[in-house]
């Protein structure tokens, strides 16, 4: 009789335990809804590369494609279309490289650069790098934020280009900006 007591019990137990796990599980898993800092805008969650981001909510967003930079490092590319606008290329990529090696990351290969300047920047509340490289041809910048975060570092990159329609260099940044890490 006390056998069949014990494995009463052992069971009563790993049901309880079982229960309590399952429900601990939800708990953790449930997802908070955020939302937009502007009206008009949706957010688009990435959990694969743990980002969040902005953009006009009757924007077409492309899948991430992956591709390599002129140096070797692996982005991600993720093509932002306003209704009548051009699309917007924006890059988001993390790396274990140091700060130091990340923010002269070459998105592009371009080699006509005038200068480039390094100023502080944010990525999702964490202090960073911002270089901006001048080109020798023309008044568009490359942009490239980086910020180091838990050993590793994330970056993202935009083009900007005065030439541009009014208003798309504002939301190209404002795309850029709205970066969240997950």
């Amino acid at each position: 009789m006390n056998k069949y007591l014990l494995a009463g019990a052992i069971a009563i137990l790993a049901i309880a335990g079982g229960w309590w796990y399952l429900n601990q599980s939800n708990t953790t898993q449930q997802t908070t809804h955020v939302q937009p800092s502007k009206s008009g805008w949706t957010i688009t969650t990435n959990q694969q590369l743990g980002i969040r981001f902005e953009h006009p909510v009757d924007a077409l967003v492309s899948s991430m494609a992956q591709r390599q930079t002129s140096d070797g490092t692996t982005i991600n590319e993720l093509i932002v279309t306003p209704v009548g606008m051009d699309p917007i290329r924006v890059h988001f990529f993390t790396t274990s490289a140091s700060l130091d090696q990340a923010k002269n990351i070459q998105i592009y290969g371009f080699t006509q650069v005038k200068n480039s300047e390094f100023t502080s920047a944010t990525i999702d509340g964490h202090a960073g790098t911002r270089r901006i490289d001048h080109y020798l041809n023309n008044d568009c910048t490359n942009e490239l934020t980086v910020a180091e975060i838990n050993a590793l570092v994330y970056g993202f990159h935009i083009v900007q280009c005065p030439t541009l329609p009014q208003g798309y260099d504002q939301l190209r940044k404002d795309i850029a900006n709205s970066l969240e890490l997950l």
